[in-house]
């Protein structure tokens, strides 16, 4: 989206950067969790993302490996 913004700007594309909503906000409305960070490929998850998967699909004390 972004290359093709600055390519042909005639497009009417407009990119909107955000903060991800704070775990106070997911608190006060659960349905802006679809707004927060997904983890793709080498990225640092944010840490909310750990504390989803353990005891879930990971054991309870997991804690996401390092680089």
């Amino acid at each position: 989206m972004t290359y093709q913004a600055q390519q042909k700007p005639d497009t009417k594309f407009r990119l909107v950067y955000f903060t991800p909503p704070t775990d106070a906000q997911i608190a006060a409305k659960p349905e802006f969790k679809d707004f927060r960070q997904i983890q793709i490929a080498f990225c640092r998850p944010a840490p909310y993302l750990t504390k989803l998967r353990q005891g879930v699909d990971r054991p309870a004390d997991w804690t996401p490996p390092t680089i």
